[in-house]
């Protein structure tokens, strides 16, 4: 049984339109902490990503010879230091992996320079790729245990369920879209782990430019067009062409969170939608790094100025 077509450009399109009305950011959740001193839209990511664990959870425990899980990877410096260059290039680059592809579909150009960037990086990390580098976790064919679902549950339905009760409660969007995209995302990671656009970029990479674009970016694909189709529904939509300085800040955050996913393995797109729904040790640790320096680095900016 395959499961990765139809369903994950429909998965993944489906998270794109949400991804256009959900604060979904983590620098953009970050700045407000610090900025504002509000930990809303954080608490908003961690309702998407308790959606995602109880959907990859509900496909895990009735597919289990089909779905794959991220695989238990050792906690060690690399994960760390990976974690930091998500936070330093997802902060330069004034958007993180989600956050990105979700102001490229609402027309800000100058973050297809993000995308080269994160091929710049995988081109050019051949020790990274000798030490097995990879944006995403190996997986697993087999689901743990019923007792790893019934922890799974402990941990996100309560999460889930606050979001839930806030949406129904205030009938706004940004709730019902951060369920969204925690639904729509652990769906596409339950039927294709390989399926993001970081991952995509580094089989066309590792391949020599041999795997297909449009094979390789299928889903990534989908989501823009959901985005793309969301934002226009919106009034959102707007072509922006974007500085010099914004293209060089979007290259080089894009090298350095391309760099960081390479060595946690995943960007946090993946921590948010697949490792840390899927039990991990390191992917909670590794997102809660790449907040932490975040946060710094904002909280700097606002008391010395930019720089």
């Amino acid at each position: 049984m395959d499961l990765s077509d139809p369903v994950t450009p429909v998965a993944a399109f489906a998270l794109g339109a949400a991804l256009a009305r959900a604060n979904n950011c983590a620098v953009a959740s970050a700045r407000r902490l610090v900025i504002d001193g509000r930990a809303d839209w954080l608490v908003g990511l961690a309702v998407a990503t308790s959606w995602a664990g109880l959907t990859l959870g509900l496909f895990a425990f009735n597919l289990p010879d089909v779905v794959l899980l991220p695989a238990q990877t050792p906690l060690t410096g690399k994960v760390i230091s990976g974690g930091i260059l998500l936070g330093i290039g997802a902060a330069l680059n004034q958007g993180c992996f989600l956050g990105s592809i979700a102001k490229l579909g609402r027309g800000e150009l100058p973050f297809l320079f993000t995308l080269c960037g994160i091929a710049l990086a995988m081109a050019f990390s051949p020790g990274l790729l000798a030490i097995g580098g990879s944006p995403v976790p190996q997986a697993e064919a087999h689901f743990r245990s019923p007792d790893a679902l019934f922890l799974a549950s402990l941990l996100f339905a309560p999460v889930a369920l606050f979001g839930l009760a806030r949406w129904w409660n205030r009938g706004r969007q940004a709730p019902f879209a951060l369920i969204a995209v925690g639904i729509a995302g652990g769906t596409v990671y339950a039927c294709n782990p390989g399926w993001s656009y970081s991952s995509g970029l580094y089989r066309i990479v590792s391949s020599g430019g041999r795997a297909g674009f449009l094979q390789a970016e299928i889903g990534t694909l989908a989501v823009v067009v959901g985005v793309i189709i969301s934002a226009v529904l919106a009034g959102r939509f707007e072509l922006r062409v974007g500085s010099p300085k914004a293209i060089a800040a979007r290259l080089g955050g894009g090298m350095l969170m391309g760099t960081g996913a390479m060595l946690v393995p995943g960007g946090n797109d993946t921590l948010m939608l697949w490792a840390i729904p899927g039990l991990t040790i390191y992917g909670p640790i590794a997102y809660a790094i790449m907040i932490v320096t975040i946060m710094a680095i904002l909280a700097v900016r606002h008391r010395f100025g930019r720089f």
